[in-house]
């Protein structure tokens, strides 16, 4: 089952999502971030 064209699984949308978080974090100076979810 594909999500939409660039996301083909649900699965990759999760880990889309956990990478944006980091990215944010990162940008933000956060020295942790705590990412809580069931599929990773």
């Amino acid at each position: 089952m594909k999500v939409n064209e660039r996301v083909p699984t649900f699965f990759a949308a999760e880990v889309l999502a956990f990478l944006q978080v980091v990215q944010v974090g990162l940008d933000l100076g956060l020295r942790q971030v705590v990412i809580e979810g069931d599929a990773l």
